[in-house]
C-alpha cells in the first residue's frame, strides 16, 4: 500500500511536463515582445521590414551587440543599408548583427521568430520614393506573365517590391498582385516582361529603370487660353488653389514665352515643334498640314510611339472641326470633344444679357457674374471630364497615355459662376505698374485692334471704347476686368483640380508627367493696352509648370529661357521615348530639369508677331493681314536674359518673308529687364522705355540683331 495520498491531476501534469506552463505563456507573451521591438526602433532606424537573413552582401559579422548598438553600427557604416539582428531567444537582450549592403530576396529564413530586421531611416525614406529617385517606374500591364520567368515571389508593400528588384540584375520589373481572396499583396519579380495583356486580378506592373528597361509616363498637357503669369503662386491677387498645389512638384519657368501672342499659330507651333515662319501660319484660319501633311505632331509622335492620345478642348485651335486631325494626332477609340457646335453655342451663352450704354447704344459686356448656371454647364467643366473620361480609358486598358486639355478660360468674355465672382468683392485688385505705351516705341509696335472691343465698369454700365492705346481709360473698367479675368482663371483652376485628383484616385501620380501652361499671355491695361497681339513681355510670357515625379519632388524654379515649341523634345525625352527624327526646332531642357545646375541649352527665346498698316494705322486684322499684305510688317522679338529686342522688318510678298536687306527700313525696339536698372527711366521689370537708339545700349542692339538675322533671315 503507498503511503502517498490521492494523486492530483493538476500537479501530475505539471510534475510531468514541467516546461508546459513557461512555454504557454511564452507563445502568449511572444506577440507583444516582437511588437515592442518593432516598435521601439522603427522610429529611431527605420521601419521594420523582413528580408533574408542569409544575404550574400554581408559587410560585418559582430555577435554580443544589442539591438541600438547593431543598429549603430550600420549608421557609423558608409555602405550598410540596414540590419540583421539574430538572438537565440525572444527575451535575449544580446545577439549577432549583421551589416548589410544589401537586403536580399525576402525569402528563406526570414520569418525565424528570433530574427528582426531594420533598413536605415535615410535609406529607408529614398527607396520608398514609388517612382521616385531610386524606385522603379509605373507602368499597367496585365497579370499573365511566364513563369519560368519569375526570380522571385513573397509577401510585400510596394516598396520591399520595388526595391528588391533594383538589388537584382538579372530584374526587369515586377509583378504587385493584391490578392482576392486574403487581399494581402504579393510581389513577383521577372527577369522577362514578356507579352502581359491579360488581366485577371488587381494588379500594379512596374519597369526597371535603364536605358535599356526605359518605361514611357504618362503626359498630361494642359494649355489654357489667354493665361498669363497670374496664378495664386506667382500673384496672391489670383485664387487657384490647386494649380498651387501642383506647383509645389514641379519646375516652374519664369521666362517661358509662346513664339506668337495669338492663338492659332502659338498653339499650332507648340504641338508641332516648329516656328510659326516655318509653318507658314500667323492666322487663325491655317492647319500645319497646309505646309506638310506629313509632318508628325507631338500628339501623334507619342501615338506611334504605343500610347493613346486623347484631345479635348482648344488645342490646335480646332474648335471649328469635328475630330480634328483624327487619325493622325489622336486615337480614335474616343471621339474629339467638345463639337463646334457645343463651343460656338457655349461662347453664345457665356455672354451676359446685352446691355445698353447711357449713349443708347448696346454691347455685350466682357465680364460679370453668372448666378444661374451650374458649373457643369460651362465649357471648361465639359472639357475636364472629357479629360478624366480618357484618363481613365487608358488605365482600364493598361495603355500609357498622352491626353491634351485645351481650356476656354480665361478667354473674354469672362462672365464667371456667381460664387467665384463673390470670391473677389473684397479682394484686393492692383492697377497696372506701367499705363503709358512704352517711350520712343514705333507706332507699328502696338496694338491698336481694341477699337470693336466694349468695356464696362461697375456702376452706370458705360461703355469705354479704347481708339488708340495712346488713350486714357478708367481705372475702375481695369479693375472690374481683372475681377473677371482672375475669376476666369479660378474656374479653369478648379477643373485642373479635378483632372488632378483624377490623376491620384487612379494611382497614377508617380507615373505621370504634368504640363500647365497657357498658349499666350494677356495685357490687363498694361502699357495701356488689353489683350494680346503684340511682342511685348506681357503677352509673350507664359506661366510654365513641368511636374515630372521622378525629377521633381519638391518645388523648383528656374529662370532659364524656354520657348514653347521646347515642349517637344522635353516631353519626348521626359517620357523616355525616341526623339523625333524629322524637323523639330525646338530643344530639349530635360538635362535641366534632371539636373537644375545643368547649364540650359536656350541662350534666347523668339517671338514675332506682324502688322498690316491700314489707312496709315498699322492695325492687326485676323485673318486679312497676312492673306492680303501690302507694305506689312512683322516684327521679330529675341529675348536674353537682360534684354528683349524687337526688329520690325517689311514684309516680302514675292518671297513670302521679312526683307532684311535694307536696315535703314528697319525699325527697333529695345528693353532692359535687369531687375538691379535705375537709369534710362526704366521701371524694374517692365518695358516702359525703348532705348534703341541709345548710345550706351548699340552693341547689344548689334549683338541681338545679328542673332534676329541667324534665326530669321533666309539671306544674310
Amino acid at each position: 500500500m503507498s503511503n502517498r495520498g490521492p494523486r492530483n491531476r493538476e500537479s501530475g501534469w505539471t510534475l510531468r511536463y514541467p516546461l508546459l506552463p513557461p512555454l504557454l505563456l511564452l507563445l502568449l507573451l511572444l506577440p507583444c515582445a516582437l511588437g515592442l521591438y518593432i516598435e521601439s526602433f522603427s522610429g529611431a532606424f527605420g521601419d521594420h521590414h523582413r528580408f533574408d537573413n542569409e544575404a550574400e552582401d554581408v559587410i560585418d559579422r559582430i555577435r554580443g551587440t544589442t539591438r541600438t548598438e547593431c543598429q549603430s553600427q550600420c549608421d557609423a557604416t558608409a555602405n550598410c543599408r540596414g540590419v540583421a539582428w539574430k538572438t537565440k531567444s525572444t527575451t535575449a537582450t544580446h545577439g549577432v548583427c549583421r551589416l548589410l549592403s544589401a537586403l536580399g530576396s525576402g525569402k528563406g529564413k526570414d520569418h525565424n521568430k528570433f530574427l528582426l530586421s531594420w533598413t536605415r531611416a535615410d535609406f529607408d525614406q529614398r527607396y520608398q520614393l514609388v517612382g521616385g529617385f531610386d524606385g522603379l517606374q509605373s507602368m499597367r500591364f496585365g497579370t499573365a506573365y511566364d513563369k519560368t520567368a519569375r526570380l522571385f515571389k513573397f509577401d510585400a508593400q510596394l516598396p520591399d517590391c520595388q526595391f528588391r528588384c533594383t538589388e537584382d540584375p538579372l530584374c526587369k520589373g515586377v509583378f504587385h498582385v493584391k490578392q482576392q481572396v486574403t487581399n494581402d499583396w504579393v510581389c513577383v519579380g521577372l527577369s522577362d516582361l514578356g507579352d502581359l495583356t491579360n488581366s485577371d486580378t488587381e494588379s500594379y506592373s512596374y519597369k526597371k529603370k535603364g536605358p535599356e528597361f526605359s518605361l514611357p509616363k504618362n503626359v498630361l498637357l494642359l494649355v489654357a487660353d489667354d493665361l498669363r503669369p497670374s496664378l495664386g503662386f506667382i500673384d496672391n491677387e489670383v485664387i487657384t488653389p490647386n494649380i498651387d498645389a501642383l506647383s509645389r512638384r514641379a519646375m516652374h519657368f519664369t521666362r517661358a514665352y509662346a513664339q506668337m501672342a495669338v492663338c492659332a499659330p502659338s498653339r499650332q507651333s507648340l504641338l508641332t515643334g516648329l516656328r510659326p515662319d516655318t509653318m507658314k501660319i500667323w492666322q487663325s484660319r491655317t492647319s500645319f498640314r497646309e505646309y506638310d501633311p506629313n509632318h508628325v505632331s507631338l500628339p501623334q509622335h507619342f501615338k506611334n510611339n504605343g500610347y493613346l492620345a486623347f484631345g479635348t478642348g482648344k488645342t490646335f485651335h480646332n474648335y471649328e472641326e469635328v475630330n480634328y486631325d483624327i487619325p493622325l494626332s489622336w486615337s480614335e477609340d474616343l471621339p474629339y470633344a467638345p463639337s463646334v457646335q457645343e463651343y460656338s453655342n457655349m461662347r453664345q451663352n457665356l455672354s451676359l444679357t446685352l446691355q445698353q450704354t447711357v449713349d443708347g447704344s448696346q454691347f455685350y459686356p466682357q465680364a460679370g457674374p453668372n448666378y444661374e448656371w451650374d458649373v457643369s454647364e460651362y465649357l471648361d467643366y465639359k472639357i475636364a471630364s472629357n479629360a478624366i473620361n480618357a484618363i481613365n480609358y487608358a488605365f482600364n486598358n493598361r495603355r500609357p497615355f498622352f491626353v491634351c486639355a485645351g481650356f476656354h478660360f480665361p478667354h473674354a468674355r469672362h462672365t464667371v459662376p456667381g460664387h467665384i465672382w463673390d470670391m473677389y468683392e473684397n479682394r484686393t485688385i492692383s492697377e497696372p505698374i506701367v499705363r503709358h505705351v512704352p517711350d520712343g516705341a514705333p507706332a507699328i509696335a502696338l496694338d491698336y485692334s481694341l477699337s470693336a472691343m466694349d468695356y464696362v465698369f461697375q456702376g452706370n454700365l458705360k461703355r469705354e471704347r479704347t481708339a488708340s492705346p495712346y488713350e486714357s481709360y478708367s481705372g475702375d473698367a481695369t479693375t472690374y476686368l481683372k475681377r473677371g479675368y482672375y475669376g476666369a482663371i479660378t474656374f479653369m483652376d478648379s477643373q485642373v483640380g479635378r483632372i488632378l485628383d483624377t490623376l491620384t484616385n487612379l494611382g497614377l501620380d508617380d507615373s505621370t508627367i504634368v504640363v500647365l501652361t497657357g498658349d499666350h499671355g494677356y495685357k490687363l491695361g498694361d502699357n495701356n493696352m488689353f489683350k494680346k497681339r503684340t511682342n511685348y513681355e506681357w503677352d509673350t510670357r507664359v506661366p510654365l509648370l513641368i511636374r515630372d515625379p521622378n525629377y521633381t519632388p519638391q518645388a523648383l524654379e528656374t529662370d532659364a529661357l524656354f520657348q514653347l515649341l521646347d515642349l517637344y523634345r522635353t516631353l519626348s525625352d521626359l517620357a523616355g521615348i525616341s526623339a523625333p527624327h524629322f524637323k523639330v526646332e525646338g530643344r530639349s531642357l530635360g538635362d535641366h530639369i534632371r539636373q537644375p545646375t545643368n547649364m540650359p541649352p536656350n541662350p534666347f527665346a523668339f517671338s514675332q508677331f506682324y502688322r498690316c498698316p491700314t489707312n496709315g494705322v498699322p492695325v492687326y486684322l485676323e485673318n486679312e493681314c497676312m492673306d492680303n499684305i501690302i507694305n506689312g510688317y512683322m516684327g521679330y522679338s529675341v529675348r536674353s536674359p537682360d534684354f528683349r529686342l524687337t526688329a520690325w522688318v517689311p514684309w516680302d510678298v514675292s518671297l513670302n518673308t521679312g526683307n532684311w536687306s535694307n536696315p535703314d527700313s528697319i525699325q527697333l525696339e529695345l528693353y532692359d529687364h535687369r531687375k538691379d536698372l535705375v537709369a534710362y527711366g526704366t521701371k524694374v521689370g517692365e518695358e516702359s522705355v525703348n532705348i534703341a537708339y541709345h548710345p550706351d545700349f548699340q552693341a547689344d542692339v548689334k549683338m541681338l540683331f545679328h542673332v534676329l538675322q541667324q534665326e530669321f533671315a533666309q539671306v544674310l
